[in-house]
């Protein structure tokens, strides 16, 4: 038995110090889809949240998935600059820091683009938060349209 009891003490002090990890980065967006005329830009508000205490220093991923004569750009509301690809941000922890994603067409033609917006601390590349938001101009987003029939179960 005293062996049982040391085996258990001695276990509990090994996982009792393994460090955790947080995973509070928050990335959101609502909607995460529009639709707008041809020629248009749409425009997405982002909240980003970093965590701990001071400032965080957020990476931003920036992927682009559009037609040639699109363009996009995510601008940080506190600074007022702008990027068009990936960068490292400063933000205030534990406080929502905007960020406005411009994505949209210079010509009269329909079509549809997409960014993939990655948020990760530099501190803890594991936390990390994905987002994606379509823009489709001059075209009604589509609905999913799905049916489910449980009838038979």
């Amino acid at each position: 038995m005293q062996r049982r009891i040391g085996g258990w003490i001695l276990a509990a002090a090994i996982f009792g110090t393994v460090p955790t990890v947080s995973h509070a980065l928050q990335l959101s967006a609502a909607p995460s889809y529009k639709s707008g005329g041809v020629a248009t830009i749409g425009e997405f508000l982002c909240s980003v949240q970093g965590s701990g205490s001071g400032t965080d220093q957020i990476e931003i991923l920036f992927e682009t998935h559009m037609p040639p004569t699109w363009f996009a750009q995510y601008c940080q509301q506190s600074t007022g600059i702008c990027y068009f690809d990936n960068q490292v941000v400063t933000v205030n922890a534990n406080q929502s820091e905007i960020l406005r994603v411009d994505l949209g067409a210079y010509d009269n033609v329909p079509a549809m683009g997409w960014v993939r917006l990655e948020a990760r601390r530099v501190a803890d590349p594991t936390d990390r938060a994905v987002l994606h938001l379509t823009y489709y101009a001059g075209m009604a987003a589509p609905a999913a349209g799905l049916t489910l029939d449980c009838s038979d179960n």
